[in-house]
């Protein structure tokens, strides 16, 4: 049956490793080596900013529960987080390199093919690669329009094939309306994911897009009618990005689980935080800059719908490079600090013997 409801990417990358070599158990051996890939790809680029931001990624990613346990199961985050740090990778280089923009042009269009919500991070991208460039366009138009293009390209027949099938524009997966019905309903709260929405049920025989759109215009519906609501609801969900926990019928993760998961996460937020604080004192590096966008601007567009700790592990990974570099850029700076005491002494006490 021709179907657009999931997005193609990650299970067209299981079917293409399932002709190598077929069965459950090497599909997630699969799934563990594209963290692998990201912990190595996380090597390369951290290596500019020393040997302790290096070493100190893979175990900020081990004491990360949620992204070991996504590294473990066939779901689409982790190979998600290898494409959104590759595409970074590729765009915050200093040099006008076209295979990079190619590179980082593939990169997003399968991320995106793989998880649609994350289109933020395209139009993210482009505005940091405008304002990156906004002193020397001239010199980057051409790497711009190369990235923009190749990612539309990587998309577009995707998104042609579906439309044609369903003779309405499609863009990457059919679930979109059902997931915004379950984030803005009666019966939404800022910390659930599906609930019931019995109460707005279709007419009968709609194919795949038509009950899309029929879900969609119900959510819209529903806040246009409650606008406040909605609008507390909405700011609730913002701040659920960060949570720690989320309300599920299965409560089997609950309990170590979420207090691993505390004591992991916030003071990884707290040690980011330190690090923006900073940033008159240490400027940061266009790569700080891009995943700092990222990770931030994501729970804005992700509470439109609804969310949830495992639909944030892509940026979770980008969160861990972070904290690498943001360590050395603390140490750094409380070092300086105590050599300036210390020279504060030195000529206190020089001028106690004078």
């Amino acid at each position: 049956r021709l179907s657009a409801f999931r997005p193609p990417g990650y299970p067209f990358a299981l079917y293409i490793f399932s002709k190598i070599i077929s069965g459950v158990l090497y599909l997630r051996i699969f799934n563990a080596g594209l963290l692998v890939m990201t912990v190595l790809l996380a090597f390369r680029l951290l290596k500019g900013y020393g040997q302790i931001a290096k070493a100190a990624f893979p175990y900020i990613l081990i004491f990360s529960p949620v992204v070991l346990y996504s590294g473990a199961v066939l779901v689409p985050q982790i190979f998600g987080g290898l494409l959104l740090l590759l595409c970074c990778a590729s765009l915050t280089g200093n040099n006008v390199d076209m295979r990079q923009s190619f590179i980082g042009g593939i990169a997003m269009g399968v991320l995106i093919l793989t998880i649609p919500t994350l289109i933020l991070s395209f139009f993210v991208t482009v505005l940091f690669l405008f304002w990156k460039t906004r002193n020397c366009f001239r010199l980057w138009r051409r790497f711009i329009f190369c990235y923009v293009m190749v990612t539309i390209l990587t998309v577009g027949p995707w998104v042609l094939r579906s439309s044609l099938i369903f003779h309405e524009f499609v863009f990457v997966s059919t679930n979109s309306g059902v997931n915004l019905l379950y984030g803005n309903s009666k019966w939404a709260k800022h910390n659930t994911g599906v609930v019931d929405i019995s109460d707005y049920q279709p007419p009968p025989n709609l194919n795949e897009s038509q009950l899309d759109l029929h879900y969609k215009k119900c959510a819209i519906s529903w806040v246009s009618e409650n606008k406040l609501q909605a609008f507390y609801l909405y700011f609730k969900k913002v701040l659920n990005y960060f949570n720690y926990k989320n309300k599920i019928d299965n409560h089997s993760g609950g309990g170590a689980g979420e207090f691993l998961i505390f004591v992991t996460y916030y003071p990884a937020l707290i040690v980011v935080l330190i690090r923006f604080y900073m940033l008159r004192r240490i400027p940061p590096s266009w790569f700080e800059v891009l995943m700092f966008c990222m990770y931030f601007t994501n729970a804005f567009f992700a509470a439109i719908a609804f969310t949830r700790i495992r639909y944030r592990v892509p940026f979770d990974i980008l969160l861990a490079c972070l904290v690498a570099i943001s360590l050395v850029q603390i140490g750094a700076e409380m070092q300086n600090r105590t050599k300036f005491f210390r020279f504060l002494g030195k000529r206190e006490g020089s001028h106690t013997v004078g």
